[in-house]
């Protein structure tokens, strides 16, 4: 109900257009939820033969991934700023500044990622789950 009544407000009464609206947002709700059901089977087919620091591991893979993604560069600011940490794109690497005011400059993502892999952990704030 909550759906048909926004997409007939979405289209201003329009009763053929917002069926037209209605199918498109169910189908893409409906897709998004079979994904996610899908990729939740696929993590527990994962982890299940999994030892405890491997699946530590996974999950951390798994955050900094998230922290990587561009929508999501502010929260990882915020989180290392927690602890001084701050970062930079500067001509092409990333120019990370620590508390202690030494700079570091990686070049390319993998050695940015393999740097994270080692500090998020250990960061206030940081959670793998």
């Amino acid at each position: 109900k909550a759906l048909w009544a926004k997409c007939m407000a979405l289209c201003e009464g329009d009763e053929g257009k917002a069926k037209y609206k209605y199918i498109k947002e169910r189908v893409d709700r409906l897709r998004d939820e079979k994904l996610r059901e899908i990729e939740e089977r696929q993590r527990e087919e994962i982890l299940k033969n999994k030892t405890e620091e491997e699946i530590k591991e996974i999950l951390i893979q798994n955050k900094i991934d998230f922290y990587l993604n561009p929508k999501n560069e502010e929260k990882l600011k915020v989180l290392l700023s927690r602890s001084k940490i701050y970062y930079e794109m500067y001509r092409g690497s990333y120019r990370v500044s620590l508390e202690s005011n030494y700079v570091v400059h990686f070049k390319d993502i993998i050695k940015f990622r393999d740097f994270l892999k080692q500090k998020l952990p250990t960061l206030e704030g940081f959670s793998a789950n």
